[in-house]
């Protein structure tokens, strides 16, 4: 969501466009409020996922803009790290898009690119411009998360050719053990691959909040929603912390 001019850190000064929208912070009166320690663990990174496969939709051989399309083979929640090597050219602008689709036919062009006209407001985009120079440089987003299976990486610049390490998942959600996954056969087994697919969509729901969508502009904590994965999220997760505290969130906004 931020784009960080990297080759500043160095002052400790990063330049963010959301900053134009920050308020200074406000004195708030004593209050009966009684504060307290969180009851449930921190969104931390919980797994790391590598591409299964890298597409090159266009170089920088006839003056087009180099998109590169990276498949993880599902979909999870989190950002992806932005690894590349040393000796890049400085200023090069670097536009990082999620999707959990592909265009094709009828709602786009069946080009291999990413397709994401199904998340409402969402903007799934990170941005990052390189500091050049003999180090290697490497990028993480933070104060974000997107819902996608498939990364579309562009560069505006020369720069080496991507490898499938050039970009590596990194799954975030709230870190509540892993209580149980139900099994039915082999890994082939129909059943057993919806299964996965719902544990999945659970965890990538626990976001301090049992939100919405990973992927969709609607990342909130929908009652409706929370009420018809928390038996599922209770069995699969060690959730109970969790949604003590979501109950309570819910009962303080009643106030």
């Amino acid at each position: 969501m931020c784009a960080f001019l990297l080759r500043n850190m160095n002052k400790g000064v990063t330049s963010c466009t959301a900053q134009r929208r920050w308020k200074p912070a406000a004195l708030v009166p004593n209050s009966d409020v009684t504060m307290g320690a969180a009851m449930l663990p921190p969104i931390t990174a919980v797994h790391t996922i590598s591409a299964s496969n890298l597409s090159v939709l266009s170089d920088r051989s006839n003056g087009q803009r180099a998109r590169y399309v990276y498949d993880f083979g599902q979909e999870f929640s989190g950002v992806v790290r932005l690894a590349l090597p040393a000796g890049m050219q400085r200023g090069i602008n670097v536009t990082i898009k999620h999707a959990e689709a592909l265009s094709h036919a009828p709602i786009g062009p069946d080009d291999g690119s990413v397709f994401t006209g199904n998340l409402y407001w969402a903007h799934p985009v990170d941005y990052y411009m390189t500091k050049g120079g003999d180090q290697p440089e490497v990028y993480q987003p933070e104060f974000t998360y997107h819902g996608f299976r498939y990364v579309q990486l562009e560069f505006d610049g020369d720069h080496p050719a991507p490898t499938p390490q050039t970009v590596t998942g990194v799954n975030l959600r709230s870190s509540v053990a892993e209580a149980g996954r139900m099994q039915f056969g082999s890994d082939g087994n129909i059943v057993d691959r919806i299964s996965s697919n719902s544990w999945w969509t659970e965890a990538a729901a626990l976001m301090s909040i049992p939100a919405g969508a990973a992927g969709r502009g609607e990342r909130n904590g929908w009652t409706g929603d929370a009420a018809m994965a928390a038996e599922s999220e209770l069995f699969d997760f060690d959730t109970a912390a969790f949604f003590s505290r979501y109950i309570e969130q819910v009962l303080d906004s009643q106030c």
